[in-house]
């Protein structure tokens, strides 16, 4: 094969691969389908490097889902000039944030702490592993992970088929419908996309259509 059929080749994968992935992008928003951030342990390191802002200044948020899902965090803003840095995180215990927190002697900060009594007093792998992770990883991050986490920002700010936990390959083929066999208990999928989507200062939040739309109250 001669050069030139070598770039015409290259040429012609590097359009098919743009237009496949403008197409995609433009479904997804055509469908009315908002911006959503990878809540992963790099979104949660970025925001617990905030908490040395000025006690006066900002208020750390820590525990599930009930701080998660119901601090309106620009209303927060708006009333009580702070800074809201949510480190909440559903589905576990704030104790290990809350521990990490009381021995960072440089932490001097306001907290707020929601108590979700089966979660917050259980020691359970489950219910503790995850923010022992995150805390881990934030005390190691390299420079390396920093700068890798502000190019993915940059690039989930702008498009919606980057949401890992609807459009990516796994996800998408985990949803799709089986058979139900004798004998086996299989956890039903996620919860529709319209009832979490996540902004780049994690609140969780649940778009208007599902507010409206009683079927899909009900799926959840």
């Amino acid at each position: 094969m001669t050069a030139s059929s070598l770039i015409k080749a290259g040429v012609l994968t590097l359009v098919l691969v743009i237009t496949s992935i403008a197409s995609w992008e433009f479904y997804l928003r055509s469908k009315g389908i908002q911006i959503s951030y990878d809540d992963g342990k790099e979104l949660w390191g970025d925001k617990r490097a905030m908490v040395y802002e000025p006690a006066d200044k900002a208020t750390v948020l820590i525990g599930s889902s009930r701080n998660k899902y119901d601090i309106d965090m620009e209303t927060w803003k708006s009333v009580t000039g702070d800074h809201p840095i949510q480190l909440a995180m559903e589905g576990t215990s704030p104790l290990p944030v809350l521990n990490d927190l009381a021995n960072d002697k440089n932490f001097k900060g306001k907290l707020l702490i929601d108590v979700t009594e089966i979660l917050f007093f259980s020691t359970s792998p489950r219910h503790i592993n995850e923010p022992k992770e995150r805390i881990e990883y934030y005390k190691k991050r390299t420079p390396a992970q920093k700068a890798s986490f502000f190019v993915n920002h940059a690039l989930e700010s702008q498009f919606v088929f980057l949401d890992k936990d609807y459009f990516s390959l796994n996800t998408l083929l985990e949803g799709l419908p089986t058979a139900k066999r004798k004998g086996i208990f299989a956890l039903p999928c996620n919860c529709p996309m319209d009832f979490n989507r996540i902004t780049f200062d994690r609140q969780n939040i649940m778009t208007n259509k599902f507010l409206s739309d009683t079927f899909l109250q009900n799926q959840v």
